[in-house]
């Protein structure tokens, strides 16, 4: 019996990436693998979008959550405001409790939340049954307000691993001295990058005028 999995986006920007974004796409390329191996189940928490609607996969169900009234999103905005202005290191995202309370810890072996402190520390304190948290660095947490120093350590005290996507991140939750930070580089699609062969670097220099010692 496959492994259920709960991957929770940041609340930004839906997955799969139907409207962009670096996050998105990478989460959208783990989906996709997923697709061909088959291992496990996965159930992506995603805010609302109508591209959605048409988006379908096998072994993942997209489970679209309607955005945070308009009227809580704008009192989220002045509280970050405020917060910045008096350079308070805490900031909320506009969907972070909508997406935290759509989520049924007790259904699944693994949680998976990407890159939203908020959203693990809420998910957190709702999981009694102590399934597996893993949080999906994917950003320095120097200077960024939503991952300020006492949301970095609550994460690293309560997921099984931060997975970070560069050593540089990786290093900054070890300087911590808590967690279990992993290095979890981020992937490319090979049949888009991959090496050029001599002769298409010869073509492409002539083409575009480049001198061939350059």
């Amino acid at each position: 019996m496959k492994r259920k999995v709960a991957l929770i986006s940041t609340g930004f920007a839906p997955i799969p990436d139907v409207c962009g974004g670096a996050i998105e796409h990478l989460v959208t390329e783990i989906i996709e693998q997923n697709e061909d191996i088959g291992i496990y189940s996965f159930d992506v928490y995603t805010i609302l979008n109508n591209k959605l609607d048409t988006v379908h996969f096998k072994n993942t169900k997209i489970i679209q959550v309607k955005k945070t009234h308009n009227f809580l999103t704008v009192l989220i905005k002045i509280y970050n405001r405020i917060c910045k202005h008096l350079r308070i290191k805490s900031s909320i995202g506009p969907n972070d409790v909508a997406l935290s309370n759509s989520v049924i810890c007790s259904s699944y072996d693994i949680i998976i939340v990407e890159n939203n402190m908020n959203i693990f520390r809420m998910l957190s304190k709702k999981n009694k049954e102590k399934r597996a948290m893993f949080f999906h660095l994917h950003n320095s947490i120097l200077n960024d307000y939503s991952k300020n120093e006492t949301l970095t350590k609550y994460v690293c005290q309560n997921s099984s691993a931060i997975f970070c996507v560069s050593k540089y991140i990786q290093q900054q939750i070890l300087d911590l001295r808590i967690g279990n930070p992993v290095l979890f580089y981020n992937c490319v699609d090979r049949s888009l990058f991959k090496p050029l062969t001599k002769e298409l670097i010869a073509s492409l220099k002539k083409e575009y005028g480049i001198p061939t010692n350059k």
